[in-house]
Parts: C-alpha cells; structure tokens; sequence
C-alpha cells in the first residue's frame, strides 16, 4: 500500500469464518484511498460504501456460484472489462471464485491475460485447489489459517467489553474462561462462528 504497487490479481484462500471477506473490503478500499500510514481512508466516499457494503463506487462484488446462473456470462464477461468512472481502480470482488463454472472461468481467464492497468481483482475461496493453476498462476496468493483457541477467545473478551458483558456481574467469571474455551474449542477455526455462539 505504501509503494502504490498492488497485484492485479490477489487471492485469498482460507477456511469459511476467518475474516477473507473483511480482508477483501479493507484491501479494495486501501486501493481506493489510502492515508499517509498505509490504512484506507475511510471519509473517501467510495470507502464509505465498501465499509457499509452498499459498493456505490467502482468497487464491485460478484458471486462466484452464481455467474453462468442468476449472472449471464455476457454480463459477468462485459463488467470485468469497466474502467473506473470515480475512482483510481475497477476493483472486482468475486466470492466463493471456487464455484465459477468453465465458461465463467474462462470469461476471467481471457481478461486476466491482458489486463487493463487500471482494474484489479481480488477473488475469494474456501478450497484450496478449487481455482485452476492457469488463473492463480496470476495471483498474489494469501493462504488464511484458521484462528488459534487464544486468538478466538481474545476476540471474544474485545467483543464483550465493547457491549459491556465483561463487567456484567450476571455472567459467571467460570464462562469468561471455561465458557469462551469451550465456545472457541468447538469454532473450528471460524471466528464467525464463535461470535454466533458467543451471542
């Protein structure tokens, strides 16, 4: 982010639960605008929309299960070749990249063999041989491990003293240790899940 010098492909593979979502909006919106200390600017209104998840600006996010389906393949196909129109990049966001079906992957394929310098793409999976060598060989590739036992249970101690549960005097002190293990134990590495649970 400091250098300017982003991927034109990025992808994050990793199990379901463990933040790649929130990775690809934080990354999109630190192309978009980004302040002196590297993190995005969240005033810039086209970060406005990708932290509210309305993506107002040039930042777009498509599913990957449902192009070639709901997403005609001529639409998919003609919305990766859109320059930007308010901002510094066309960023498109594919989730569960894993799903595309071949004419789909092949519609990505062909435009991330000539690129137009002013799009990105930053494209999300679950599996880790569920996107062919051909497209991640184009990649930048961050492999996300599961969360920690710890990790889960620090998140839970934040997300509980924001809402004021840690100092709650009706929860047991028991469930502030043996209760978050218990609910992180059980979480597989999802740190989605543990909120759930802990909620």
């Amino acid at each position: 982010v400091l250098n300017n010098n982003f991927p034109k492909v990025t992808l994050f593979q990793g199990p379901y639960g463990t933040g790649k979502t929130t990775l690809a909006h934080i990354f999109a919106a630190c192309m978009q605008a980004s302040l002196p200390d590297g993190n995005p600017d969240w005033s810039y209104p086209t970060n406005r929309s990708i932290l509210n998840e309305t993506f107002t600006g040039d930042t777009t996010v498509l599913d990957g299960s449902q192009i070639g389906g709901k997403t005609d393949i001529v639409d998919f196909s003609k919305s990766l070749s859109f320059k930007p129109m308010r901002d510094k990049y066309r960023i498109v966001i594919i989730e569960e990249a894993d799903q595309l079906i071949k004419s789909a992957e092949n519609a990505l394929l062909k435009v991330l063999e000539n690129p137009d310098p002013h799009v990105r793409f930053i494209l999300l999976s679950m599996e880790q041989n569920g996107i062919s060598n051909a497209i991640k060989s184009r990649c930048q590739v961050f492999k996300i491990k599961p969360l920690s036992i710890t990790e889960m249970m620090l998140a839970m101690k934040g997300i509980m003293e924001k809402t004021g549960d840690w100092g709650n005097s009706n929860i047991p002190d028991e469930f502030k240790l043996e209760g978050l293990k218990a609910i992180a134990e059980t979480s597989d590495g999802s740190l989605r899940t543990a909120f759930q649970n802990l909620e």
